[in-house]
């Protein structure tokens, strides 16, 4: 029968060198390690124009565009509020930034080269400018209860 001192080790090497290096046996205790997530690698920063006609959800929330040109995109949206700028101007003219990006994403547990959306604008307006006058007039709960709505509503079954 092998030592446990010594069967701990070769079970902390053995998954240490089999690229599983997220747990650890340490005193009889197995401890999750947290691997430090990888800084994003921006690829390219583009603009297009088009409509915003709706949001899917998945795993994430994605706005879908009609570009001017008649096709078909898909974007993740993570920044807060931008949400509430493209429900309030669904169907609207407007003009988007995005950024191709290699970023982590946990479901997966590993790097996925997505698109994510970083701006808007509508005529002079833009998302970052609105965002901020919106939170300066409205509580958290009074953004919620006007906004959410729009959202759900731009919401596209699946």
């Amino acid at each position: 029968m092998i030592h446990s001192a010594i069967m701990k080790t070769l079970i902390l090497l053995s998954l240490m060198c089999f690229g599983c290096g997220n747990i650890a046996i340490v005193n009889g205790q197995s401890l999750v390690m947290q691997r430090r997530k990888p800084v994003d690698k921006i690829k390219a920063t583009r603009i297009v124009k088009g409509y915003f006609i709706g949001f899917e959800v998945g795993d994430y929330l994605h706005a879908l565009i009609k570009t001017s040109d008649g096709k078909d995109m898909s974007f993740f949206v993570n920044q807060s509020g931008m949400q509430y700028f493209l429900a309030l101007h669904k169907d609207q003219p407007m003009e988007f930034t995005y950024q191709v990006v290699d970023t982590y994403l946990p479901e997966p547990d590993d790097i996925e080269t997505i698109k994510r959306l970083v701006a808007a604008k509508v005529g002079g307006e833009t998302y970052s400018k609105w965002w901020r006058q919106v939170k300066l007039r409205l509580t958290t709960r009074q953004i919620q209860e006007t906004y959410d709505p729009m959202v759900e509503a731009a919401t596209i079954e699946q």
